[in-house]
Order: structure tokens, then C-alpha cells, then sequence
């Protein structure tokens, strides 16, 4: 079904009371076929508090309640209050962020390089400040895709080179091949509903996917590299930005520290190198088992080699020079293997200079070449630091007083004792200094990194990845490096759409396909993650799945219309959310008959609306705005969920150390993309309300308002306590029953008692 084109779709004519919506058309008239009808409409305190949750994730105030009930606000006005709220962005942006698998860390936490990705927040900011604006979301698919693309034909604006965000910070794996799949699986998973991935080894067991079309979107996402973040573009103009300046300044000092510490790292292992190349030297000689046991014993011992660290990287670079064509060389390759080296010998070197020192040595063995050869070497180093010292420059030339000194010398200050790039060196010193040196660049990288992300003063960038001009991939024959077949030529699925992307990457090209108005799948894939997020169970049961193997909506016809609705009204996601919550069948109770569990135990008809248990953002939000300690405003950096008051959707994600709290209240794994989160009950999610630090405090905030902490008796202070956490009036008797427990357990435990309770955890 979900592979066929979206015709227009005719609404079906029923006589409902009270409702005009096609919605309600479509789910009535499938209702009627069976012999049900809509439940009543939901209590005006249960659809209030229903509508703020599910458009901000909080809750109303008392205020806001009864200003509903009392007729001051209409519902549909109600509707277009929230959805202009900025905390309409925060709550939808985490349904999204589930989706695109986002977290803050690559997940590699034993890398060599860091594992942080500094900028991550900068893409959640960014989606959340489009949902707000209501961005179209064929527009911000595409974007999320080709954004650099797109700024480069004046497609888009340079805030929106953050939206690249989605394809840099999924899992790293050292494998690019596996890199590269992450990428494929997401896109396809989050955009289309689609598992391309499959197609990674053999042809689709069950959708029109070929193993072309999977190494077509191979090709394409297959020249994308990390971008260091001192290069990432920055994105907003920093002179709006009042903290600009003394952000500016300690950023300049912390990055000063750590280049410091890194150049004069790099140049005291450089000059560890050259003062000791006459253990180099000896141990080259060995290398070459020219060297008997005993020689090399007393060598390596005079010389210390077994204390200096010697580097094996350096060591293939000296035997390299020693092979090589310079005359100063030619002594060792003509009787460096020979026990015994005679006058007559000494006078075939062709070199005078060198000719005339072997002999002034008394060279007459392999030993005392090699002793030779490294008083050769510590003359020459010698000299030059003391020329470095007074000059500041490396000799060179005539600068050089003994013409015998002047090899030497050129070798002591060339790549054979360098170290590599001022970002690699440290991969050749040995293993106990190379941990220490990584554990002082992460302590100063981390320095920089907290100034990037806290400082109110450092501008955006985006994390995004580098990817220009592309080559076709190669099948891999049941997904094996080692066996390529055919050629893939970069493009969509041929089943969909047979054209190639020839000029570029592709990617824009990829981006347009899937963003076009003829997609059969983007749209029905949104619709149907929309009504999940509305409903707790979209028309197709796996989200992430709209193939052969998902099953067949009850109400395919009402996925198609509202579909055809998304296009036709410009991709506008605020807009199909009103139609969606204006309609009968959002506004139902959820009360339930016995007559309809027989004819629809499921619900998949939506004969009523479902009982919803709060996330843990949504929980937390809500444990922080009844104690009046929610700090609404911010950036968007990331923030500690234990420590911060900040809105939960800003916490700080490490895939690599999901914190067990968030496990425990079914939070997605970041690793993947994630439709729709598990909804399981254990008791570590009462015990979290029973004795976590963080609800202790929220209680004390609590108990500790105006309100509440002044009440002239327990009776009001009861009703202040329900109005704040129920947003409605107590009962007598559960004033009577609060009175009662306060008097004997205490106002503290009281209020941890109201937060455990099915009605403050769960939205009806």
C-alpha cells in the first residue's frame, strides 16, 4: 500500500454531531461499518491538560484550566496558542531527536581522538528553532542532507548549514564502510520509513531494494569527512553576541595553552631524536644483524638505549638513510657486516673527508665503525645546538666550520628524526609517554570544548561534515570489501524513480528526491509518525518500517488524505497537527465499553484516546515547573539533567554512557534511529520518585512555596498543592485523607505521595 502513488482521496459523507473534520469522516465511517461510535468528548481539565502536555510537554496552570472551563478561551485558539509557543519547538524537536539518533558523543570513548562532538547542539537548536518557525518539512529534510548544497545556489540561509548535524553525529566505527551505512540506515529510516540498509548484502528479502540502489546511496554519502571544529564555519554574526569579547579572549588563552603544550611536546621528542641518534645508529647496526651479541650488549649500554625510548618509527626512517646514496654512508654499506676492517679497506672510500676521519679513528672493526659513526653524529649535534642557541636558525652551508659536520648535520634536521604533523606525532613515541601526553591534550582539549559549549559568548557552528565531488561505489558482494562487482550508479530506489545523479556527490540530487512532492513514502512517513506522537500508536505499528513487512493500516485511505493534506498545504507540520487535535477522534475520552474492547481491543480504529504515561523529559520538566525552579531560558548548549534546572530536551546525550536513569524510563538508544520508544513499568521508575536527590529537592522547592509554606491550615494547604501538581480542586475526602497523612508522616512526604500518583504520571 505504502508503495502506491497518493491520489486525491474522497472524504467520506457521515452524519456526525459536532464535527465537520475529515478526520472524523474517515474514522467514523470505518467505526460505523462495525457497529461503534466516538466515546463522549474528553472533561474540558482532562483535554487542557492533554493539549499542553502533548504540544509543550508541561503542564497548564490551575489558571489556564479553569480559564478554559469558565469559556475564556475556545479550544481551537487554545490550539493556536501552544503550537505558537516556543515550547512547542522543545517538545516536538525531541520526538525528531529520537529519530536521527542524537546524541553529543561519538560513542567511541577508547579512540585516540576526542569523543566529543563540540557543535552537536548547535543541529538540536537548529531543529528546534524550525519547528517553531514552522519550517516546511520537504524543506527541512532536505537541508538536513545537501544544507551546504543548498547555501552555495542561495537555497538556503547560513544559520542552516547547522541542519548538516544529522549526518555528522551518528556513531563512529572505525570500518568507513560502516560509517557510511549509518548513514544510509538513518536517512532512509527517518525520511522514507524505509530499511534501505538491508540491501547492504543481497538484494531486499521482502522491498523493491536492490543492492544497486544501496551502493547507489553508498556512492553518494561515500566522500564525507569530520571537519576539525577550529575550521567549522561560524554561523551567526557574532557582533549581536554581547559576551563575544570575553568569550574571544579566554578562548584565544586556553587554545594558546594547548598549542603550546603540544609544539613544545612535539619539539622535545624532535630533540630527544637527534641527541640520541647514536643509539639510532646502534640499533639500525642490529637491525641488520651486523652486529654480534656481545658488541651490541656493551653498545646499548654505554649508550643507554635501553633507558631513552627508543622509537621503532624512527628507526625505519634511519635504515632507510643509511641505504641511501650519501657519501657519508658508504663506510657502513661496504664493511659494516665485517668483523674486521683493515687499512687497506679504509683507503677504497672514494670520500677524502670521510676517508681521511675513518682512518684518523683507527676503525678496524664493526664495532669501532659504529662508535665512529657516533662520534661523528654527537659532534655534529653538538655544534648545531650551540649555532641554534646563539643564531636561532640551523646552520647550513658555509656556516658549517668542518665540511665533514656538514651531512651529519643536514640528516640531524631532516624528516629521518622528525616526528610527523604536529596532530600525529605523538603516535610515535613510546606507549607510557604517548598515554601521558593524551591524557594532558584531553585535560586542555576539554578546556577549550567547555568555553565552546558554556561560555554564553561562543557562537554557533555547525557540526557538520565536508563532502564535495564523489565516485561510484562498487557493489560489494555479500557486503565483503574484498569482493566488488558492478558499478552503482549514484540515485534514488530505481523502483521510485529510474533517474541517475551524474554531476556532483549526488547528494543534492538525493536530497531533491526525497523532499519532492512526488515521494510516495516521505509524506505517509511523517503522517504516520505525527499521528503516533498525538496518539501513542501511529496507523503503521513500526514507525521506522512502511515496507512489505509492516502491517496495513486500518484506515489507509485516511493516511493517504492527510498526506495529500501535508502537500497540499506546503509541507506545513503545524498545520496537520490542528487538523489532527481539532478533530472528534483526538478529543475523545478515554474512558472505555465493553462493546467497543470486543469490536476493537486494540484500538487501531480509534474508537476512543489512549491513556498516556509521561516521558522522562516530560516528567522531569514537570517535577521542575511545580517546584518553580524551571529555567526556561537558554541557548541550547548542553546541560547535566541531574544538576541543570534547564528544559530536559537540552541534556547532555553520551551514547557511549547512556546514564541508567534514562534507560530505566525506556530513553532510545542513541546508536540508532528510534520510531518510537519501548513503554515499560518497572519499579526502578517508582523508586526513582521514592528516593532519588533530585525529586527530594523538587519536594522541598515544593513545600517551600508561598503558598503552600504560609497556608494558614492543612486544608488549604492541601487545595494549593492539588491546584499545583492536578491543576484542579481536592475532593473532601481527599482533603480529609491529606489531612490525616500530613498530620502523621508530614507535609514532605505528603507531596512525594501526590507525585507517585497515576494522575500526576500519566495524561488521560
Amino acid at each position: 500500500w505504502s508503495f502506491k502513488p497518493i491520489q486525491e482521496i474522497e472524504v467520506p459523507v457521515i452524519k456526525i454531531n459536532g464535527t465537520k473534520n475529515p478526520i472524523d469522516m474517515f474514522v467514523g465511517a470505518r467505526m460505523i461499518d462495525v457497529g461503534i461510535t466516538f466515546q463522549e468528548e474528553a472533561s474540558k481539565r482532562n483535554l487542557v491538560r492533554r493539549l499542553y502536555y502533548d504540544l509543550t510537554g508541561l503542564p497548564p496552570t490551575y489558571h489556564q484550566v479553569k480559564e478554559f472551563e469558565g469559556g475564556a478561551v475556545t479550544y481551537e485558539s487554545l490550539v493556536d496558542r501552544l503550537l505558537s509557543s516556543h515550547r512547542y519547538g522543545e517538545r516536538y524537536a525531541r520526538h525528531w531527536l529520537d529519530v536521527v539518533r542524537y546524541s553529543d558523543t561519538r560513542g567511541a570513548a577508547n579512540r585516540r581522538t576526542e569523543n566529543e562532538f563540540t557543535y552537536a547542539w548547535t543541529y538540536r537548536q537548529w531543529v528546534i528553532e524550525s519547528l517553531n518557525e514552522d519550517m516546511p518539512f520537504n524543506q527541512f529534510m532536505r537541508l538536513q542532507l545537501s544544507a551546504d548544497l543548498m547555501y552555495e545556489k542561495k537555497e538556503a540561509r547560513l544559520k542552516d548549514l547547522a541542519a548538516l548535524g544529522f549526518l555528522a553525529i551518528g556513531k563512529y566505527d572505525r570500518d568507513t564502510n560502516q560509517r557510511i551505512d549509518e548513514k544510509i540506515d538513518t536517512t532512509s529510516k527517518a525520511m522514507l520509513g524505509l530499511t534501505v540498509a538491508c540491501a547492504r548484502c543481497h538484494d531486499h528479502k521482502f522491498d523493491p531494494i536492490s543492492t544497486e540502489d544501496y551502493y547507489g546511496w553508498h556512492g553518494i554519502f561515500s566522500n564525507m569527512t569530520e571537519i576539525k571544529d577550529e575550521d567549522l564555519p561560524i554561523i551567526q554574526d557574532v557582533k549581536t553576541i554581547p559576551d563575544y569579547r570575553d568569550y574571544s579572549r579566554k578562548h584565544k588563552v586556553a587554545t594558546n595553552k594547548l598549542g603550546s603544550f603540544k609544539l613544545s611536546s612535539m619539539s622535545k621528542w624532535i630533540a630527544h631524536s637527534r641527541s640520541n641518534a647514536p643509539s639510532y645508529i646502534v640499533v639500525s647496526f642490529m637491525k641488520k644483524n651486523v652486529l654480534d651479541a656481545s658488541g651490541f650488549l656493551f653498545y646499548s649500554q654505554t649508550n643507554k638505549i635501553d633507558n631513552i625510548g627508543i622509537m621503532n618509527g624512527t628507526v625505519r626512517k634511519w635504515q632507510k638513510e643509511m641505504s641511501g646514496k650519501k657519501p657519508l654512508w658508504e663506510a657502513y654499506k661496504m664493511y659494516g657486516g665485517k668483523a674486521k676492517i683493515s687499512k687497506e679497506d679504509l683507503t677504497k672510500i672514494s670520500s677524502p673527508v670521510y676517508r681521511e676521519f675513518f682512518q684518523k679513528e683507527r676503525v678496524d672493526s664493526n664495532v669501532s665503525l659504529i662508535k665512529s659513526y657516533s662520534k661523528l653524529f654527537d659532534e655534529a649535534y653538538s655544534f648545531s645546538s650551540r649555532w641554534i642557541r646563539l643564531k636561532r636558525q640551523v646552520p647550513s652551508g658555509d656556516e658549517i666550520p668542518k665540511e665533514i659536520w656538514s651531512e651529519p648535520v643536514s640528516v640531524l634536521y631532516s624528516a629521518v628524526v622528525g616526528l610527523g604533523s604536529i596532530d600525529s606525532f605523538q603516535n610515535s613515541i613510546p606507549t607510557t609517554d604517548r598515554n601521558r601526553y593524551s591524557r594532558e591534550v584531553s585535560k586542555l582539549n576539554a578546556t577549550v570544548r567547555s568555553l565552546q559549549q558554556t561560555h554564553p559568548g561562543a557562537p554557533r557552528r555547525p557540526q557538520m561534515l565536508l563532502g564535495g565531488r564523489s565516485g561510484n561505489s562498487k557493489v560489494l558482494l555479500k557486503g565483503n570489501p574484498s569482493l566488488k562487482g558492478v558499478v552503482a550508479p549514484k540515485g534514488y530506489i530505481d523502483w521510485f524513480d529510474k533517474k541517475d545523479y551524474s554531476s556532483g556527490s549526488g547528494r543534492y540530487e538525493l536530497a531533491k528526491s526525497i523532499s519532492s512532492d512526488a515521494n510516495v513514502m516521505a509524506p505517509r512517513a511523517i503522517v504516520n509518525r505525527v499521528w503516533q506522537w498525538h496518539f501513542g500508536n501511529g496507523f503503521v505499528d513500526d514507525p521506522d518500517n512502511l515496507g512489505m513487512l509492516s502491517n496495513t493500516p486500518e484506515m489507509t485511505n485516511l493516511v493517504n488524505y492527510l498526506s495529500s493534506y501535508l502537500i497540499d498545504n506546503k509541507w506545513s507540520i503545524k498545520k496537520l497537527h490542528k487538523l489532527i487535535l481539532t478533530s472528534q477522534t483526538y478529543t475523545q475520552s478515554t474512558m472505555e465499553t465493553p462493546k467497543h474492547l470486543l469490536v476493537d481491543s486494540d484500538n487501531a480504529m480509534m474508537h476512543k484516546q489512549n491513556i498516556r504515561r509521561l516521558s522522562f523529559e516530560e516528567l522531569r520538566d514537570s517535577l521542575l515547573y511545580a517546584s518553580r525552579q524551571l529555567d526556561e531560558k537558554h541557548d541550547g548548549r548542553p546541560i547535566d539533567l541531574m544538576t541543570s534546572f534547564k528544559r530536559s530536551v537540552y541534556g547532555k546525550i553520551d551514547r557511549s554512557n547512556i546514564p541508567e536513569l534514562l534507560a530505566v524510563f525506556d530513553f532510545p538508544n542513541p546508536n540508532m534511529s528510534s520510531g518510537k520508544r519501548p513503554n515499560t513499568t518497572v519499579p526502578q521508575q517508582s523508586l526513582f520518585l521514592m528516593n532519588s536527590q533530585f525529586v527530594d529537592q523538587r519536594v522541598k522547592g515544593i513545600v517551600s512555596l508561598p503558598e503552600i509554606n504560609r497556608a494558614i491550615d492543612e486544608e488549604t494547604k492541601i487545595t494549593a498543592l492539588y491546584r499545583n501538581l492536578f491543576q484542579r480542586d481536592p475532593s473532601s475526602l481527599e482533603v480529609k485523607l491529606g489531612v490525616r497523612f500530613i498530620q502523621k508522616e508530614g507535609p514532605e512526604r505528603y507531596v512525594q505521595t501526590l507525585l507517585m500518583s497515576s494522575e500526576f504520571n500519566y495524561v488521560l
